[in-house]
C-alpha cells in the first residue's frame, strides 16, 4: 500500500514526538530516579568486631536483608576493614585507620571510604531498617546523589547523623570528606584528654564539619540547613546532597536503637571504652 507524502510526514512528526516523550520519560522518571535500581550501587554496608552476632543484633541486622531482595548486605568485621583501606587507599589514610584508638572510630572511617569508593547505604548494625531501601529516595536524581539527616535530639539537631546513609560510587562530595577528615587528624592530632575526641576526629561532629564545608555553610548547624534545604533546595542539590528530615532516619526509614547504651550480651559500648581512655589520659 502506497501512502501520499503529505501522509508519510506526518507519521514522521508522530513518531518523533512519541520517541521524545519515550526519552523524557526515561531520563526524568526511570534513568535519574532511585525507583530503578539498575542504575546505583545496591549495597548495604555494615560492620561490628567480628561476624559472631548476639541474637539480638543479628535480628536488627536480619531487618535489613528481609526487607532489601536484591541488595548486597555485606557485613565486615576488623580484619575485613583493615584489609580494604590497606589496599584501596592510600598510605596516609591507612596510617590514619590504624592510629585511631577505638574500633567505633576505625568503623567510621570505614563508611566513609567504603561509600566513597562502591556506594550505597551504610547502616550502623544496631539500626533497624523499616522501609525497603527502594522506598527511600524516590524523589532523588541518582546522579552525585548524597542523602544525609541531621541527628534528632529534640533541641538543635547541630550534627548530620551517621548512622545510616546514603551515596553514590565517588560522590565527589565523600572524596571531600574523607580528604577533610585525614587533614584535620593530620593538622590536629586526636586530643584523648577530651571527652568528645571520637566525635571530633571521626565522628558526627568531624563528619558534619566536613559537609558544611564542602557546602561552603561553615557557620551553620544541620538544622538550620535542613530548614534553609527545605525552602531552597538548589545550592544542596547543585552540590548532589540531599537532606531528609530529623525522623526520616530515627522512625520512618530507618531507626538508631543506641546498642552501645541498651545492648547487653557482650555487646561493644565505645563509650565505656572512650570514657576509660579519657580517664586514663587525664590522671
Amino acid at each position: 500500500m502506497r501512502y501520499p507524502k503529505y501522509t508519510k510526514k506526518v507519521i514522521f512528526i508522530v513518531l518523533c514526538i512519541i520517541a521524545s516523550i519515550y526519552i523524557l520519560y526515561r531520563r526524568y522518571y526511570h534513568i535519574e530516579s532511585f525507583q530503578d535500581t539498575t542504575t546505583i550501587p545496591t549495597y548495604i554496608w555494615q560492620t561490628y568486631k567480628t561476624k559472631e552476632l548476639s541474637a539480638e543484633v543479628a535480628n536488627i541486622r536480619n531487618s535489613w536483608i528481609t526487607k532489601n531482595p536484591g541488595w548486597t548486605v555485606e557485613l565486615y568485621d576488623d580484619d575485613d576493614i583493615d584489609r580494604y583501606i590497606k589496599t584501596s587507599w592510600e598510605e596516609d589514610m591507612y596510617s590514619f585507620y590504624k592510629a585511631l584508638p577505638l574500633g567505633v572510630m576505625k568503623a567510621d572511617l570505614w563508611r566513609y571510604l567504603i561509600l566513597t569508593t562502591h556506594g550505597g547505604v551504610y547502616a550502623d548494625i544496631d539500626s533497624l531498617c523499616l522501609k525497603p531501601v527502594n522506598e527511600w529516595f524516590k524523589e532523588f536524581t541518582t546522579k552525585d546523589a548524597l542523602v544525609v539527616s541531621p541527628e534528632m535530639d529534640g533541641v538543635e539537631e547541630e550534627h548530620f547523623c551517621q548512622w545510616t546513609m546514603y551515596c553514590t560510587k565517588e560522590h565527589p562530595a565523600m572524596r571531600f570528606i574523607a580528604k577533610f577528615i585525614l587533614n584535620r587528624y593530620i593538622k590536629n592530632g586526636i586530643n584523648i584528654k577530651y571527652e568528645h575526641f571520637v566525635h571530633e576526629t571521626t565522628g558526627p561532629n568531624a563528619w558534619t564539619d566536613a559537609i558544611k564545608s564542602y557546602l561552603n555553610m561553615d557557620t551553620m548547624t544541620a538544622k538550620k540547613m535542613f530548614k534553609l534545604y527545605t525552602t531552597n533546595p538548589a545550592p544542596f542539590v547543585e552540590k548532589g546532597i540531599y537532606i531528609l528530615s530529623p525522623e526520616h532516619f530515627q522512625g520512618i526509614y530507618s531507626k538508631n536503637m543506641y546498642g552501645s547504651h541498651t545492648f547487653g550480651d557482650g555487646y561493644v559500648s565505645w563509650t565505656k571504652e572512650r570514657d576509660s581512655i579519657v580517664q586514663m589520659a587525664t590522671t
